[in-house]
């Protein structure tokens, strides 16, 4: 019944199939000559998660929910720079940046009319303008959820379920995570970009997807943050080293054209964008570049601050605690492991997962050498962050949870090291949340402290707020009444402030600020007098509202009582957000499908090696008389449909019958998967009707069943 390809599969089956349970690399179906370097040729039904995905998804957007509610806006320039605009395009006021003085443009409106588009629909639900601004966070909340829930389910399904959890975890208890994932920020939005380019490279089931995982990463690059796209070298890196060492030129070619290809129609979609509002054709993502690179020493990021080398590792212990500790040692866990396994679909996967490890280094380093540094630059590579602390910590319960004797931690009763490793998950957890709410408590008051403004006392009110000192704790126009207007009084801060966008309308067409040259800007951070208000001049002119007026006594009453209720309740809040994300885990282990497990015989004893030494008698498994067999009841798992298969057009596999490198002759009983015992193509007809024709011809001579297997052939027809 097989066919000679078939005959090739089994014949490859034999040589390089192996699934040990703590396989952490990928295991995929390529189909062509480059994957089959590293991946072993048999493609296994893919590992499906524990918990159901949908489950997973609620998770995500639950903790991504209350970042939405409650995360303090970290970074000035996410108001200044985003949630600025944004309130000019859908309310016609707000403060500019010289970022957006077309004399510049080193921001790109594209971004900005994503989320303008997202606070409209937002207005609908309320005439207050906070709305707009939680719909927005909402929304990105949602959009990171998604992403988040895509990479856990490829992670699962390519490298290994519990690596799966464990990314989860990171993702769900980092307080760096809980902050990235709604800021509105490119950052952010390239991290978004980053789990899906991430997730296109790793699934290689029913072919590379270079293109895809490209075209993600570009759109991160160009859209959000040009300097993302670094992320990707290691990944194409990879691509190319297999083509070469498969001669398979034409397909990366291919490959790379495509990816190129769909990020010139996002460029020429952004460049168009932009041409709209700056009135003149400009490329963003170059001026970005050009400026923080080529621009020389008076301009460029360093002239905004700096900070030693050692900054981002003391960040990053702060927002991931031991899953820092735990990336950092990915590399060289990995590396060891590659070392000491000599199986080599294991050596493989360790290959790949180094591979995936590696951008985290690149990025890490690269950003560590630069004079600048804000917590912001890091969040594309937070989902790599993850990644590497899920791999390290997974390879190290492969060998903690051994039980063979021969090793020392085989001796460590079972219960003691399943205690040691929860009490460290369980402390990496708390810490986290610990020290998300306690942002939320000590830096939360910016986004509550203007509340008092949106009532009706003042909806109408035409006054100006004045800033000092703390200008850059302004949580946006959002948060003000729509006749109020930010001014800025001279405080020890020397820099270039904001100005505002023209609110000019009649002959100047949609949207002048965006395109008229802003007086005052410049790029080298230079202070501009004329974007000082004078206080008071304006409050013996009347020009201005003071505080006392603006309710300052319910303003600090307000605050006193957040700051109590915080206080008295900071350990129900921790506390209540760890039982939530339990309860989810029990009741998605309750209501998951449950899974069939196929019934196993009892293990032939090992002739060829001594019986195991445990608890100091010896260990044998079960034996059964030889040509003995019980017969048990037992039914074939459905069969994984195949993608997009068609009898007609899908080719054969390109099986390889020969590992990469010298070559050993090995013999042995492998584990096979029921879906890969037939593979059907586009010659089973062929052959079908040759082998039908020949056994017309030939009869007994070319087929026949002895009488004491016809029932085993008629169980294998069943089966098929």
């Amino acid at each position: 019944m097989a066919s000679p390809q078939g005959d090739s599969v089994l014949k490859a089956a034999r040589d390089q199939t192996s699934t040990p349970s703590d396989n952490i690399g990928a295991e995929a179906k390529p189909p062509s000559k480059t994957a089959k370097i590293y991946k072993k040729p048999k493609q296994k039904p893919p590992m499906e998660p524990p918990i159901p995905t949908i489950a997973i998804f609620y998770g995500f957007l639950l903790v991504n929910t209350l970042a939405a509610a409650f995360a303090p806006i970290q970074d000035c320039d996410e108001v200044f720079n985003y949630w600025e605009p944004t309130h000019y395009l859908n309310h016609g006021s707000g403060l500019q940046t010289w970022e957006y003085s077309p004399e510049f443009s080193i921001r790109s409106w594209l971004y900005i009319v994503i989320h303008a588009i997202i606070g409209k629909f937002g207005s609908l639900l309320s005439s207050r303008s906070t709305a707009e601004f939680y719909a927005i966070r909402m929304a990105l909340g949602a959009i990171c959820a998604l992403c988040e829930t895509r990479l856990f389910s490829t992670i699962c399904k390519t490298f290994n379920p519990r690596v799966g959890i464990l990314f989860g975890i990171v993702m769900v208890f980092s307080p760096g995570m809980f902050h990235a994932s709604v800021a509105y920020l490119p950052s952010s939005f390239s991290m978004y970009t980053t789990m899906l380019g991430m997730a296109a490279f790793m699934d290689w089931r029913g072919g590379l997807k270079t293109g895809l995982g490209m075209m993600w990463f570009g759109i991160g690059a160009l859209v959000g943050w040009p300097f993302s796209g670094a992320l990707i070298i290691p990944l194409l890196a990879e691509d190319a080293v297999l083509s070469s060492m498969t001669g398979d030129v034409s397909e990366i070619v291919f490959r790379y054209l495509d990816g190129v290809v769909r990020s010139l129609i996002v460029l020429a979609l952004q460049v168009a964008v932009d041409a709209f509002f700056y009135h003149t054709v400009t490329v963003v993502p170059w001026n970005i570049i050009y400026y923080n690179v080529f621009s020389g020493p008076s301009r460029g990021a360093n002239i905004f601050g700096t900070e030693p080398w050692d900054f981002y590792l003391r960040n990053l212990s702060l927002n991931f605690n031991i899953w820092f500790l735990l990336a950092l040692l990915a590399g060289p866990i990995l590396g060891l492991q590659f070392l000491l396994q000599g199986r080599s679909a294991t050596r493989a996967s360790s290959i790949r997962s180094m591979v995936f490890s590696s951008p985290f280094y690149l990025w890490l380093a690269v950003f560590s050498a630069q004079a600048h540094k804000e917590e912001r630059f890091m969040y594309p590579a937070y989902p790599f962050l993850a990644l590497n602390a899920s791999l390290a910590l997974h390879t190290v319960l492969a060998y903690v949870g051994s039980s063979d004797p021969a090793r020392l931690v085989g001796k460590i009763p079972a219960r003691l090291k399943l205690y040691v490793v929860g009490l460290c998950v369980i402390l990496a957890i708390d810490i986290g949340v610990a020290r998300t709410v306690g942002m939320i408590s000590a830096y939360g008051a910016p986004l509550q402290v203007y509340t008092p403004l949106q009532t009706q006392e003042f909806a109408h009110t035409e006054a100006n707020v004045c800033l000092g000192k703390d200008w850059y704790r302004f949580p946006s126009s959002y948060f003000l009444p729509s006749g109020m207007r930010v001014k800025f009084v001279k405080s020890a801060f020397d820099g270039l402030l904001p100005g505002q966008f023209t609110e000019a309308k009649t002959g100047f067409g949609f949207f002048p600020g965006t395109w008229l040259i802003p007086p005052g800007m410049n790029d080298q951070n230079i202070e501009d007098p004329s974007k000082h208000f004078h206080l008071t001049t304006a409050i013996e002119s009347g020009a201005i509202t003071t505080m006392s007026s603006l309710a300052l006594g319910t303003l600090a009453g307000m605050l006193e009582d957040w700051q109590q209720f915080l206080a008295e309740h900071s350990r129900i809040i921790l506390y209540s957000i760890l039982g939530i994300s339990f309860l989810i885990g029990a009741i998605s282990r309750v209501f998951a499908p449950g899974k069939q497990r196929q019934p196993r015989r009892a293990n032939s004893p090992d002739l060829e090696k001594p019986a195991a030494k445990r608890n100091g008698s010896n260990f044998k498994a079960p034996e059964r008389k030889p040509g003995v067999w019980t017969p048990i009841d037992f039914r074939r798992p459905d069969a994984a449909p195949y993608p997009d298969w068609d009898v007609h057009t899908t080719k054969p596999l390109p099986y390889r019958p020969f590992k990469h490198g010298p070559y050993h002759i090995t013999m042995g009983l492998r584990t096979m998967q029921w879906d890969e015992w037939i593979e059907l193509d586009n010659h089973f007809l062929k052959f079908h009707d040759l082998k039908a024709r020949r056994i017309e011809e030939r009869g007994d001579k070319c087929c026949r069943t002895a009488p004491e297997a016809f029932d085993g052939a008629v169980e294998l027809l069943e089966e098929l």
